[in-house]
């Protein structure tokens, strides 16, 4: 899985948010063959079918799942998970098909990339303000829809090298939009005749679909390292026009992350001085000797890659030694840049804070226990014979 990172955590989160959304509930194309097919298809042009939108979705049945229009990918073609169309091979231009992939489950028990269905015509992220003129021009022509909007982030510090390590709250709002013509209760609730619900359930059903989505998605459901869970809030309406019978409902969404900084690639090792382990022992070579500054102690670091075994700090509860990763106890893991920075916080140790002290072998002593005494021998006590009184 990916780690999350400052630059573009955020970017990170709202394209694996898109991309269940988009798996999940958008409509699919008419089906092609095979890959072949799927290459052959033009994308360029004014006809019917070439004007293709930001993840539109179309199946191939030889693969049994759904590739991805990616419109500004310039991926090489490898006929398997990446398909650049012919005519964008000929015309040196950005646009390819790619494999979809989702370890999430639909209604139907198969995976999100293998369903067939779907309803939403539009799959998108909000920027900019939501004034009428805008919302028609870029939402309404392609309904019904899910929207995306970021609305803003909590942070807390996780480590204590500030800005190390963060907990963030990324928040944002869901809207489902939907055109509905019928009266009363049915343009809220959707058509009863089903060939109607099937292209726009409605606004009711499609919050509901939202909501079954992406509430509970953890991190290895979205792809991310480091995200814990989303938690998706209560639907109300937003705009409700009922002489245009559009309706447009939203729900709160926030994701929470473990953030990391990111790291150079070679860090400046002389910065890094900390004390010996506490009985003076020094580990095995090959290690860098860390030049400190004057008066310090110099510590003994292993090569990045080796195997190394660290400690949680006794005094803390959580103690991370990878993106994502914890120490609850010794443990023996990869020697990288980020557990390097967890020492130099004091947050994991080279030593046991705790040793346990061995037994020692039978007839031996240990160091800190001294001999026992030597017992003296005492003479025995002479007893009295019958009948004798002792003086």
């Amino acid at each position: 899985m990916t780690p999350l990172y400052y630059p573009t955590a955020l970017q990170q989160v709202q394209d694996a948010l898109l991309d269940v959304v988009n798996l999940g509930l958008r409509e699919r194309k008419p089906a092609v063959a095979d890959l072949a097919a799927l290459a052959a298809l033009p994308t360029i042009g004014a006809g019917a079918g070439t004007q293709l939108a930001e993840r539109e979705l179309r199946m191939v049945t030889s693969e049994g799942v759904a590739f991805i229009w990616r419109g500004w990918s310039v991926a090489a073609g490898d006929g398997v998970d990446t398909v650049a169309p012919a005519d964008r091979v000929a015309a040196a231009r950005p646009g390819r098909w790619q494999r979809a992939g989702s370890t999430l489950l639909g209604p139907s028990g198969v995976s999100l990339a293998a369903q067939a269905t779907g309803y939403l015509k539009n799959v998108a992220l909000w920027a900019g303000e939501m004034t009428g003129k805008l919302w028609s021009q870029r939402i309404l022509h392609a309904r019904p829809a899910a929207i995306l909007r970021f609305t803003g982030e909590d942070k807390e510090g996780a480590s204590t090298l500030r800005g190390l390590v963060s907990q963030v709250r990324f928040r944002f709002e869901v809207w489902g939009v939907s055109l509905n013509l019928r009266p009363d209760l049915e343009a809220e609730r959707g058509p009863a005749l089903g060939a109607e619900a099937a292209a726009d359930p409605g606004v009711v059903r499609l919050m509901g679909d939202l909501e079954n989505l992406l509430d509970g998605l953890l991190g290895a459901d979205l792809g991310l390292d480091g995200v814990s869970h989303c938690m998706v809030g209560a639907a109300n309406p937003a705009i409700e026009d009922l002489g245009g019978r559009e309706f447009i409902w939203t729900a709160p969404l926030e994701v929470i992350a473990t953030v990391n900084r990111l790291q150079p690639a070679n860090p400046p090792l002389q910065s890094l001085f900390v004390a010996t382990t506490s009985d003076g022992a020094t580990p095995d070579a090959p290690y860098n000797q860390v030049v400190p500054p004057a008066g310090e102690v110099p510590m003994l670091l292993p090569e990045f890659g080796q195997v190394v075994r660290v400690w949680p700090h006794p005094a803390l509860a959580r103690v991370p030694y990878a993106p994502g990763a914890f120490l609850s106890a010794g443990a023996d893991v990869v020697f990288s840049l980020f557990l390097l920075e967890r020492i130099r916080a004091g947050e994991v140790l080279l030593h046991d804070p705790n040793p346990v002290q061995a037994e020692p072998a039978p007839g031996t002593n240990s160091p800190e226990q001294p001999a026992p005494p030597t017992p003296v021998a005492t003479p025995p006590v002479p007893q009295p014979a019958p009948g004798e009184v002792l003086p």
